[in-house]
């Protein structure tokens, strides 16, 4: 018996006869017009008198094969995964993946992710393909395709929620217009009356979101899920204040249920509805944590809180001045933003953050939002922030770049590039909403 790349032979006495001859296909690059010519062997077989090699071969004839390229005198590998056909090139490396286009013509398939398509050539009148190029129906592929691509976009946007969370955090701000927590209401979102994650919203602003999302939802799903998390909720509570109520405050902030709050769940609620400066806080909590926390399990329960002369209630509000954000600097760093119309470069290294000299679409959207979002005095119109939000989603994503792309500033200043498009939309459309107050 032989074997060889282009086709296979077994031997049946001193005779030999021709299994599943090689395919001709060709694959045209859509954005060049280019065109590779491929030979797409079959499986290898093994003897057919041998029943297991047989058996093995039948499953082989259903996966993985070899290809040779007329075109640039490679050679590779292909497979089917889930009804998709991938081709890996070895020498390149290159991978693409393909799905059939119509249940009436196995002959040709398309190339989701890049603009690619692939033909089957020297089948002659017959539109069928051998039944190892062709393992599972075509409308079954496309429900297989349509699920891995709905696992991207689900992959996207944890993606982009976590980024969307970290910038948040980094300056204790609502994850959704990015202004300071404490300057509004805070909310959290729950679930069944139980808290779906730990991560605080303005309450005008998840309530907003959440209102916004049963509207517009086509499908009538109203599974609305977390911005940051995409932890499913059903109602949005606003936290009382520390002073006026400061058990339900306690069991607001307990993010896992216990009954107790660890230091991350005091920093983090403190700083939800206080002006204060993170860094003096947990310092100060690193230092007397002790105090509070009598049996050091890292825990402190409602009474170790409360306590009007020892607890930790007492010593926040007590030190309060020593832990405060100073307002006025912060209006005062609103107000201080270059324009973007006139100082583009400035506005730029402004919000370039870490000074990498790029910006990510995250921090894009949060440098729009501020720096339209706000009036002559520095305050807040949080009532604008969503339509700058989805204005600078909409726009970076219409440009063609990626999620999490960085990009350079003479990137972002190209003719008809993102600065020209942000300013060209707002100009002729600053007026969102209702009106820009916020309560």
């Amino acid at each position: 018996m032989s074997r060889g790349l282009l086709g296979s032979s077994i031997r049946v006495g001193q005779i030999k006869r021709p299994l599943n001859p090689a395919l001709t296909v060709e694959v045209l690059y859509l954005d060049t017009e280019q065109l590779e010519t491929l030979l797409i062997s079959p499986p290898e077989r093994e003897d057919e008198n041998d029943v297991d090699n047989v058996m093995q071969s039948a499953v082989a004839e259903r996966t993985q094969g070899a290809f040779y390229s007329r075109t640039i005198d490679d050679v590779g590998e292909w497979k089917f995964e889930d009804g998709l056909l991938f081709l890996r090139w070895n020498t390149s490396g290159r991978n693409l993946e393909f799905f059939q286009k119509l249940a009436s013509s196995e002959i040709e398939w398309k190339c989701e992710r890049f603009p690619c398509e692939l033909r089957i050539t020297n089948l002659g009148q017959s539109l069928y393909v051998p039944s190892w190029m062709n393992p599972v129906d075509p409308a079954d592929t496309k429900k297989v395709f349509a699920k891995r691509r709905a696992e991207r976009e689900l992959k996207l946007l944890m993606q982009e929620g976590k980024a969307r969370g970290d910038i948040a955090s980094q300056y204790t701000e609502c994850p959704l217009c990015f202004f300071e927590l404490h300057l509004y209401p805070v909310a959290i979102l729950r679930f069944q009356a139980k808290r779906s994650c730990p991560h605080y919203f303005h309450s005008f602003c998840a309530n907003l979101y959440k209102s916004r999302f049963e509207t517009t939802s086509s499908t009538g799903d109203t599974r609305i899920t977390c911005p940051v998390c995409l932890k499913r909720f059903t109602e949005v509570k606003t936290l009382p204040e520390l002073i006026s109520d400061p058990r339900l405050w306690f069991q607001l902030c307990d993010t896992d249920l216990t009954g107790t709050l660890d230091k991350k769940e005091v920093i983090e609620g403190l700083l939800a509805v206080l002006p204060v400066e993170r860094y003096k806080l947990e310092k100060a909590l690193d230092e007397y944590w002790e105090n509070w926390d009598a049996s050091g399990d890292g825990y402190i329960a409602f009474q170790e809180f409360i306590d009007p002369i020892s607890g930790l209630k007492s010593f926040v509000l007590t030190n309060y001045n020593i832990f405060k954000r100073d307002k006025e600097a912060i209006s005062q760093a609103l107000r201080s933003i270059p324009p973007l119309d006139s100082k583009p470069r400035e506005w730029f290294d402004f919000w370039d953050n870490n000074k990498n000299g790029t910006l990510e679409r995250i921090e894009m959207t949060r440098a729009l939002i501020k720096t339209f979002c706000i009036t002559a005095w520095g305050d807040p119109l949080i009532k604008r922030a969503p339509d700058i939000s989805q204005l600078a989603l909409s726009v970076w994503d219409s440009l063609g770049y990626k999620p999490r792309e960085r990009i350079s500033f003479p990137e972002f200043m190209k003719p008809f590039g993102l600065a020209d498009q942000v300013i060209h939309n707002y100009v002729h459309g600053q007026f969102f909403g209702e009106d820009d107050s916020t309560n």
